[in-house]
């Protein structure tokens, strides 16, 4: 096997030109299929980075003009208070300040911030890395406010000190202690904040039916399916409908899985493109093996030779074969460099917007899994290239191609 690979690589450093258009062509099929898998691993593939994710739901309010919409607090806390399918809920605000004034920890700065329910972070199995989490006592009226910070603000605005809990800033005006850090890479679903205050609604909020502004999710206890959730809150809507009929008139519950409701209908479109990325990669293999069947002919004297030594049709299709995993193994180390630096830029690049966006974009990324898929792409990929040549130099026709060989040496 190490003289095969030595062998392969004197002949394609002696055909340097070939070689590197040969790497070339399929870098750049190597390079899109692994970016786009790249994509589809981290939206579609990778759990959610939330504890039993089949467990949480998205719960909107309903009606027959609009069948998905937030969720005002009173019904958030009816639901929440008379449900029997769900270990618990929590509230996300969603139509929230454009930013954070943050003053107090050097110099004034805005960041992205969210309200939410003191226990989110419970519901979703989410734990800090310092600090603490959301206490119930944090979501009474008229106490201090107190704030986590994502990790990336941590590092950014703190340095990463340990010394940053505990400390007092002020947020829009309001002091604040900041009283924990959340892990590297954490996001709220559908939801982009750099710092998370908790929610203290007095009576009059609680009481509000009208406004609708936050984004409910449950955890089903376990055991609990959707269809038995759907049941029983369609049973809790009616009943709220009755006691309320001036607000709720007309109004029920809709129950998504969280997983479904953060991909939405990215789904169709990433796996076509990965179908479409995957074509294109083998279109790229037949013409390198096309072109290397072409060469093939100027090859026959150094297969006579292999062959008046002794050298076996495996021996010879073993040799054809080692040549184009070489060349794959290359083209997809040189593809796998590209895939990076492309998959940052469509990241970079794309809106990020409410009318369209990547969904997951913090678990987009070239990981294990994706270099494995690269790996497992550059063995198929150098098979499939060189079976051709392979079985064409080791083919019971090679008696005609070895007489032309010897032809051949016989005019030079």
């Amino acid at each position: 096997m190490l003289l095969d690979l030595k062998h392969a690589l004197s002949q394609l450093r002696r055909n340097i030109g070939i070689t590197c258009a040969i790497v070339l062509t399929m870098a750049i099929g190597m390079a899109v299929t692994t970016g786009i898998y790249a994509i589809v691993n981290g939206v579609l593939i990778r759990p959610l980075p939330y504890r039993d994710q089949e467990r949480l739901v998205v719960l909107w309010e309903s009606t027959k003009d609009t069948p998905r919409f937030v969720v005002a607090p009173a019904n958030f806390l009816d639901w929440k208070r008379q449900s029997a399918k769900f270990s618990d809920m929590t509230a996300i605000q969603q139509f929230k300040e454009p930013s954070f004034a943050m003053t107090g920890a050097g110099d004034p700065e805005e960041f992205d911030g969210v309200r939410v329910t003191w226990n989110v972070f419970d519901v979703l199995g989410v734990g800090s890395i310092q600090g603490r989490l959301f206490r119930p006592e944090d979501g009474q009226v008229g106490r201090n406010g107190v704030a986590l910070l994502s990790y990336g603000l941590w590092i950014r605005k703190f340095g990463g000190a340990a010394s940053a809990v505990g400390r007092h800033v002020v947020l829009n005006g309001k002091p604040t202690e900041i009283v924990g850090v959340l892990p590297q890479g954490f996001q709220l679903p559908l939801v982009k904040a750099d710092i998370f205050a908790s929610i203290a609604w007095d009576a009059n909020e609680e009481s509000e039916r009208s406004v609708s502004n936050y984004l409910v999710i449950g955890r089903m206890k376990e055991g609990i399916s959707i269809g038995q959730a759907r049941t029983e809150l369609s049973v809790i809507a009616k009943r709220i409908e009755r006691t309320y009929p001036e607000t709720n008139i007309g109004e029920t519950v809709l129950i998504d899985p969280l997983y479904e409701t953060i991909v939405g209908d990215i789904r169709s479109t990433l796996l076509t493109l990965f179908v479409a990325a995957c074509l294109l990669l083998l279109l790229g293999s037949a013409s390198v093996s096309n072109l290397l069947l072409a060469r093939l002919s100027q090859r026959r004297t150094e297969i006579a030779i292999r062959v008046s030594v002794g050298a076996s049709a495996v021996r010879i299709a073993r040799q054809f074969l080692t040549e184009t995993l070489v060349l794959s193994s290359i083209a997809g180390l040189v593809g796998l460099v590209l895939a990076r630096y492309a998959v940052s830029a469509v990241l970079a690049l794309s809106p990020d917007s409410v009318y369209f966006t990547i969904p997951r974009r913090a678990d987009i990324g070239i990981d294990l899994s994706t270099f494995q898929f690269a790996l497992a792409m550059m063995v198929t990929s150098g098979l499939l290239v060189g079976l051709g040549p392979a079985c064409v130099a080791s083919s019971a026709d090679l008696n005609s191609l070895l007489k032309e060989g010897g032809r051949g040496s016989s005019a030079g």
